[in-house]
């Protein structure tokens, strides 16, 4: 009963929601994302839907957005790169020919749903996400929102750490325990309320990246401080996962901010850099002395020795998953590849899974299942993006400093996900963080629409004092009309 009772209320929550106003939907399909994995463990026989049920919510919403505004426009969202519209169009021809591949080869269609979701899912979050952001305050406001659930998922990670027991602190399946061989032991991969230790770990990595680009965008020393707190929450609810990738995102995401703060050349941007500098170095330092204690008996201290280990293995993974995984793709699934959904995980479920650990990297992933032409459309499309978002930046520095300094922020943490994607992929198929990276890459390609909204609202503002000054003068604003009923200039 539960299992039938639960869809039907996401729907007509979805529907009431979003016929009023469409752009709820996207901020509803964030609560949806955090609330989805909880309901899956409580529902009998944990069934694989639910990990859909954010993307189904935003993709409701998006179609309502798409009756109400006359259709795709993908020339117009795209600003008439002649260039970055090709790629698109490339993008989803190959798609579309390796989808075909792979229900000839494995005759699966429920494979090739995921294969082509995995690779659309963020087009389309990116074309929503684009049409939602009107300014600044529809930015701020679902990155708000997604750090505030994330809050929530941190301290369900440490209540189940400190040994709270709760049926939705379980991880889905069996669950893993993780080896730390500079250890010689196991640690217990803590989740809180979502399915897998992976997938919350990327959460609190993302969040803490939010947390950090709103704080400095804000430059209150009150939000600051209180970001720096926060951020340590995260931090130390990602290193309890036992996952060290939400290091290196985090990591990845400050140093690139850092460029693209001193490259804008703001006037903050000295003060900016200080603090982007000491803030996550407070956090990490506060972590380190929290993590004291025995390492034999699995307390914090082991899962900060695990975290420290990420810096060490980083060139060997890179290496050996991200770049041998092309080899293994080639000798698996040669110049064609397998078909789209082939390395996706849990295809093996389906009929797929012969790319093996090929798919484990993103590029092995994408080279196994498009084979050599797709993987060239799709370095062809990220080169495409990355030369409109560089062209944007230029704009970007016509902005409000809060506004260049979320957008700054968003494109360093697309540039370190993609950095993390090349070595490790099996995270970047879940629908949920597909839909927030191809959110921030919609409010990225949006920035002239915001510099726009920015422009309107200062003439606006800049009108009103206007009136108010010649209202306080005894005057009028009004034009003078002469004899002919022609306003003076």
């Amino acid at each position: 009963m539960t299992e039938s009772l639960l869809p039907a209320v996401f729907a007509f929550l979805t529907v009431l929601v979003t016929l009023d106003n469409w752009r709820r939907g996207l901020l509803l399909a964030v609560l949806v994302g955090f609330a989805q994995d909880p309901l899956r463990k409580i529902t009998p026989g944990e069934p694989v839907y639910f990990v859909v049920l954010a993307l189904a919510v935003a993709s409701f919403a998006g179609a309502v957005a798409w009756m109400r505004l006359g259709g795709f426009r993908l020339n117009k969202m795209l600003h008439g790169d002649r260039l970055l519209r090709n790629a698109v169009t490339a993008m989803f021809f190959i798609v579309a020919v390796q989808a075909v591949h792979a229900f000839v080869r494995f005759g699966s269609p429920v494979l090739v749903g995921i294969g082509v979701m995995a690779y659309l899912a963020p087009l389309g979050a990116l074309w929503f996400a684009y049409q939602y952001a009107r300014g600044i305050d529809d930015v701020r406001r679902l990155l708000q929102v997604y750090v505030i659930c994330a809050l929530v998922a941190a301290g369900a990670v440490l209540l189940s750490y400190l040994g709270v027991d709760s049926p939705l602190f379980k991880e889905v399946g069996p669950g893993v325990q993780i080896y730390e061989r500079t250890l010689g032991m196991y640690i217990n991969a803590h989740v809180g309320i979502m399915r897998a230790s992976e997938i919350a770990a990327w959460h609190l990595g993302a969040a803490t990246c939010f947390v950090l680009i709103l704080a400095f965008a804000s430059r209150r020393p009150v939000v600051i401080q209180l970001a720096v707190i926060i951020s340590g929450v995260l931090i130390t609810a990602g290193l309890l996962t036992g996952r060290r990738k939400m290091l290196a995102m985090i990591a990845g995401f400050m140093v690139l901010y850092l460029l693209l703060i001193w490259n804008s050349r703001h006037r903050s941007a000295r003060n900016t850099i200080m603090t982007a500098l000491l803030a996550p170095m407070v956090v990490l330092a506060g972590v380190l002395l929290i993590g004291g204690g025995s390492i034999n008996e699995g307390g914090l201290a082991s899962y900060v020795h695990r975290g420290n280990t990420v810096w060490e293995d980083a060139y060997d993974r890179f290496m050996n998953l991200g770049v041998r995984s092309m080899e293994w793709a080639w000798y698996r699934a040669g110049f064609f590849g397998l078909g789209v959904g082939s390395g996706s995980q849990g295809a093996q479920h389906f009929g797929g899974g012969a790319a093996g650990g090929a798919a484990e990297a993103g590029l092995g992933k994408i080279m196994s299942e498009l084979g050599i032409p797709g993987l060239v459309v799709v370095l062809f499309v990220i080169w495409a993006f990355a030369r409109h978002f560089w062209r944007n930046l230029k704009l970007m520095r016509l902005m409000s400093a809060e506004m260049s300094m979320i957008l700054f922020g968003l494109i360093a943490f697309l540039a370190a996900n993609f950095v993390i994607f090349t070595s490790a992929a099996q995270v970047f198929g879940d629908p949920f963080v597909l839909l927030i990276l191809g959110s921030c890459a919609g409010f990225v390609l949006a920035t002239p629409r915001l510099l726009y909204s920015e422009q309107v609202l200062q003439q606006r503002k800049l009108a009103r004092m206007r009136q108010s000054s010649l209202a306080a003068h005894g005057t009028s604003s009004s034009p003078v009309v002469t004899g002919i009923g022609r306003p003076l200039p």
